[in-house]
């Protein structure tokens, strides 16, 4: 294949030609080496300088490189579908993860096309390297992070001080709405232990040949949610507002019911260890606690969005802004990307940063909010501009599988212009509950959730309707894919947008140009009157602009505005380390380490071990790699560094060998001999070696102004670092015969 000047493509598409090296090639294989051939003399053109610029990529360019790298991935995708992980040969295992590396780098650099327009003058190699953004990070001015909510919803508030003003949000670390086995096991694996009561009621659940009894399980999260509830109207009824696991009478007066609920008509001998002391009714108490939250989520799961169990909730979140991106109506919905944040103890949390909408909505009023100028004047609401956005968000919504659009979900943005309250825009938040396994027949049976179908839409956006006329499964494939939805998500979010698309050709909904917006009566007559209605839910336009109700809503005097967690952003961006050089006095040096480890490999072969695909691939590149430091040093005595063509070569051993030797220590992790043991010790090794580099520090850093913050927050390679403020380290002063003898030291 040929050379590309991506450099971690071409890294990644060597590390395949050597994981290919003497082994067959299928009519797959073929068509995707042709493809990557393809995109890799596509690239090469736009890295090509006309005199110190690279080309500014127009329209067609722009359609040109979307459209080789979604056809590369493409065809990735079909040569490692149904491949699994596991493979006979180490080499067929080398082949299958270098193409899994491609496809990774293919999916990042499309995200990053996807947000390009023409009029952005940007160059390939820009946006390559945006793709290749490692690290945004957040340096907080407080000790402990504040967070807020509860649930699905307990999210950590953070502003970013930045040189332009601030930027502010909400983190959700990653949590999944656990399945009935899982939520089971995980319920066990934390609370069995606690007392023997707990336990009696888990080992209730599982029959005498150790099997979970399915019919009981199903029934746990409801029963347990339930409990909650009743313990909660106990709580609210002012008995007792808080219950003691030291009150004997209390305990007994409020779980003794409880524990017949969850184990069954003969309770009395588990309540008993259940009230055996304070830290087994302390157990229980937190038992409930815990899994009444798990079972409520359950519960809401199953029965209103229909999203699979064991998925990733945040990053529905996510899905829906890179979907209204794409479809041009990213105003209508609050930013989220993928981030990770690292709190005060250093352990890092995954999940999703939401940007914070400016506005508030109908459920959380303050005294004299301006919002209630609504009620008092309907026509703040006739703006073309919030019809429009109302129509995009209802568009949005149902392709997304939104069934969660309520009130409190609606932000609206009041602003005070020449001395008058006006309606600047609306906005969506917190779309966690959104790509469920729904289509429009099944949405049509509900009478719960706020949704509206397209039958009920009535109008749409020129621009929009084009739009979702042009979105293709490919393109929802490639910008869900990565948010690990299965497959089955995707292809009902496909199903919802060509029912979209079937009703705009079939025009059952009205496409109109944004300046008819104007004429639509002047008012909210028109659509509210034609907003149809089925059950409890409304129309987007009909909930939206039901605000007379805001007259009678009392203001919480006592809620508290939100306090953020302030600090400062920086980007971070990864330098390669092959750019350092390779000296030739070090090769020796690694070339017997690695000699050293393959005499041990070979004694332990003699003992009789088996020797299977997996170690094939790890000895024959530990070979391969050895031969390499053989040959440079040989052929290199009279220089000090290699080539840049010979150290990208042996990078590409080295990766090898990391690989080979990675997947060796993975698949052999209960090493039952102790020759096992060894070759794993020694693949482990092995599986950190590079090649023999002395590198710059791993990055540089810069201050990010608002507008750069905002556009770098892109990518699932995110971070945002919340550990105390870095410190400042001034440079020492040092003489030329210090760094002399600093260097000789070095190379020694």
């Amino acid at each position: 294949m040929p050379t590309t000047k991506n450099p971690k493509l071409n890294n990644a598409i060597k590390d395949l030609e050597n994981a290919s090296f003497g082994y067959g090639k299928s009519g797959k294989y073929q068509r995707m080496e042709r493809k990557l051939n393809e995109l890799s003399e596509c690239i090469n053109r736009y890295y090509e300088k006309s005199g110190d610029n690279y080309p500014v990529l127009g329209s067609k360019d722009i359609e040109e490189i979307k459209k080789i790298y979604g056809d590369a991935l493409r065809l990735c995708e079909q040569y490692t579908s149904g491949k699994g992980t596991s493979r006979h040969s180490g080499y067929g295992t080398a082949r299958l993860q270098s193409v899994l590396a491609i496809e990774k780098i293919l999916r990042n650099d499309i995200l990053e096309l996807q947000n390009i327009q023409s009029y952005d003058k940007v160059t390939l190699p820009k946006i390559i390297e945006n793709a290749r953004i490692t690290e945004v990070t957040l340096e907080t001015e407080t000790k402990d992070l504040e967070v807020v909510g509860a649930l699905s919803s307990t999210r950590i508030p953070i502003e970013v001080s930045t040189e332009a003003g601030n930027y502010q949000g909400f983190f959700t670390e990653d949590y999944t709405v656990l399945s009935d086995e899982n939520l089971f096991n995980y319920l066990k694996g934390a609370y069995a232990g606690k007392s023997d009561g707990l336990k009696a009621i888990f080992d209730s659940f599982v029959d005498k040949d150790g099997d979970i009894k399915k019919g009981k399980l199903q029934s746990l999260a409801n029963d347990l949610h339930f409990i909650r509830g009743s313990l909660d109207n106990k709580k609210n009824g002012g008995e007792k507002p808080e219950l003691s696991a030291d009150d004997e009478v209390n305990f007994k007066r409020y779980y003794e019911g409880y524990i017949k609920i969850l184990y069954g008509p003969d309770y009395q001998e588990t309540f008993g260890k259940i009230n055996k002391d304070a830290d087994s009714r302390q157990a229980f108490i937190d038992f409930i606690e815990d899994a009444s939250g798990l079972g409520r989520e359950r519960y809401i799961n199953k029965n209103i969005e229909n999203i699979p169990f064991d998925e990733n909730i945040p990053n529905r979140n996510v899905g829906v802004s890179r979907i209204a991106e794409i479809l041009g109506v990213q105003d209508v919905v609050a930013k989220a990307e993928r981030v990770t944040i690292t709190d005060k103890d250093g352990v890092k949390r995954t999940g999703v940063f939401q940007e914070t909408a400016r506005g508030r909505d109908s459920r959380n009023l303050r005294y004299n909010d301006p919002l209630y100028e609504i009620s008092k004047h309907p026509g703040l609401l006739n703006d073309p501009k919030i019809k429009m956005q109302i129509s995009d968000m209802q568009v949005l919504d149902f392709i997304c599988g939104n069934t969660d659009r309520h009130d409190g979900n609606i932000i609206y943005d009041m602003k005070k212009i020449d001395g008058e309250w006006k309606l600047a825009g609306i906005k969506g938040i917190d779309n966690d509950r959104t790509f469920g396994v729904t289509n429009t027949e099944s949405l049509s049976k509900r009478t719960k959730g706020y949704f509206t179908l397209p039958n009920d839409m009535k109008v749409i956006r020129k621009a929009t309707a084009e739009s979702v006329s042009k979105l293709s499964k490919e393109q929802l494939s490639i910008i869900l894919k990565d948010l690990n939805f299965s497959e089955e998500v995707i292809n009902s979010c496909w199903e919802r947008t060509v029912e979209m698309q079937n009703c705009i050709n079939n025009k059952r909904i009205a496409v109109i140009e944004d300046e008819e917006f104007k004429a639509l009566n002047n008012n909210y007559d028109f659509l509210r009157s034609n907003a149809e209605t089925m059950g409890s839910r409304e129309n987007h336009f009909e909930r939206i602009a039901d605000l007379e109700k805001l007259d009678s809503i009392e203001p919480d005097l006592n809620k508290k505005t939100v306090k953020y967690n302030r600090g400062s952003a920086s980007l971070k961006i990864g330098v390669q380390n092959d750019e350092e050089p390779i000296y030739v006095k070090d090769l020796a040096a690694q070339y017997n380490k690695l000699k050293n480890i393959h005499e041990d490999l070979h004694n332990n072969k003699k003992t009789g071990h088996i020797n299977r695909g997996g170690f094939k691939w790890m000895n024959n590149s530990l070979k391969a790699t050895m031969a390499k430091l053989k040959q440079l040093n040989e052929t290199y005595k009279e220089k000090s560094t290699l080539s840049k063509e010979d150290a990208a070569d042996l990078d590409a051993l080295y990766r090898q060998l990391r690989n080979a030797s990675a997947e060796y220590a993975k698949t052999h992790a209960d090493a039952k001999s102790p020759m096992g043991v060894n070759r794993k010790d020694w693949a482990i090794e092995m599986s950190k070696y590079t090649a023999p580099r002395y590198p710059k520090p791993s990055g540089f850093v810069k201050s990010l102004s608002f507008d750069e913050a905002n556009s770098i927050i892109n990518t699932n390679k995110n971070t945002i670092n919340t550990s105390s403020k870095r410190p400042v380290h001034k440079p020492t002063r040092i003489n030329k015969h210090t760094i002399e003898q600093l260097n000789k030291n070095f190379h020694k």
